[in-house]
């Protein structure tokens, strides 16, 4: 008798201690919870602020000309058909006559993800805002990340149908680094500046907007069995020009067949490089010059050699800097890693309009407390 009360006094130890361990995991699991949504929600609260940049440095004259262009007549998106789309009660204005808004669609996405969603004015450049007023409050696409007269420019994912298109294709990237082939590839159109400067032209390597002319004229003509540059379009040329840089036209290659090689080069144009996201979220490795325009993932956070391989704008270090990946595969996989994990938290769109929708929210709630909407 004795024997089996203690037997079962065992048991019921057991059965405590059983329950008393799955009660501890469960607290941690949910303890472990809470502090990753802590620190996502303090991550993502530390994103909001730099896209808001220093909107919380106010004066009256920065408030008195913000009203004023909110007051404009001429609303977008309807200045073309192709441009319009309902946006309820929002009135987009735009900054610049000469600018017109095609993001009709982008805006509503981030709208219907806002908490509390009601009818206010929003002053907008639709392009880059390197021309706005730095004492008037905007809202863009992307801005200067060096010029001060973008420091009242708040970004917000527009044009991500293009921007984002291809990122989750890249995160699936098959091929891991040592598998792809160890060349350094581009194609692009003619955008950007100093397109019209003769080919023997010394561009200044501080000259930063010549950074994609000076991509194809060092290396579009060259035979080399480790660069592949080539034009795809030529846009925004005079005849005399295109007929200058047929020649250094190439068959376009799809972004899958781009995703082969270990270095894929990313160069601006008119305004950020858009192959700059999805190269970052793939396998392979990105080589451009320092970034000079952000846009909403804050291309301002990148650091050289973690996320990319610095080139200079003049790209005549790029054959030395191919080299030295070569060289060294760990130190590149390593940059290839870090700069696909800092494209993760934009792998969905609707990841992408729900940021944005925080970011909108924190800068119409700016904007009511000082009296501007």
């Amino acid at each position: 008798m004795k024997r089996k009360i203690k037997t079962f006094s065992l048991r019921r130890i057991r059965k405590c201690l059983t329950g008393l361990c799955l009660t501890l995991f469960v607290l941690r699991c949910v303890c472990a919870k809470r502090s990753e949504k802590n620190r996502a929600d303090a991550e993502a609260q530390s994103f909001v602020d730099k896209c808001l940049l220093d909107v919380r440095a106010i004066n009256k004259s920065r408030i008195q000309v913000t009203r004023q262009g909110l007051c404009q007549t001429v609303h977008f998106p309807f200045a073309e058909k192709r441009c319009s789309h309902s946006l309820g009660q929002v009135k987009l204005l735009r900054w610049e006559k000469r600018h017109l808004v095609c993001y009709g669609r982008d805006y509503t996405r981030i709208f219907q993800r806002m908490e509390s969603f009601r009818g206010f004015n929003l002053l907008v450049c639709d392009q880059d805002c390197i021309h706005s007023p730095r004492h008037v409050f905007t809202v863009a696409k992307s801005r200067s990340i060096e010029s001060p007269e973008n420091q009242t420019v708040t970004l917000l994912p527009l044009n991500v149908g293009r921007h984002f298109k291809h990122v989750p294709m890249a995160l699936r990237d098959r091929l891991s680094y040592d598998e792809k082939l160890p060349v350094a590839i581009w194609r692009g159109s003619t955008t950007g500046a100093c397109w019209g400067l003769s080919a023997d032209a010394k561009v200044d390597a501080t000259r930063k907007e010549c950074a994609r002319r000076n991509l194809v004229t060092a290396w579009s003509g060259k035979q080399s069995g480790k660069i592949d540059v080539g034009l795809t379009k030529l846009v925004q040329l005079s005849r005399e020009l295109k007929n200058k840089y047929t020649p250094l036209m190439k068959k376009e290659i799809s972004v899958q067949d781009m995703l082969l090689y270990r270095y894929i080069i990313s160069v601006e144009g008119n305004d950020v490089a858009t192959n700059l996201k999805w190269a970052l979220a793939s396998n392979s490795v990105v080589f451009m010059p320092p970034p000079t325009r952000e846009t909403i993932i804050l291309e301002s956070s990148l650091r050289p050699w973690i996320h990319y391989v610095p080139v200079l704008h003049d790209f005549s270090d790029l054959t030395m800097k191919i080299e030295y990946c070569d060289n060294n595969p760990l130190v590149c996989q390593n940059i290839s890693s870090a700069a696909t994990s800092f494209m993760l938290p934009f792998a969905t769109r609707s990841n992408i309009f729900i940021l944005g929708a925080r970011v909108l929210e924190a800068y119409v709630a700016m904007m009511e407390s000082i009296g501007v909407l």
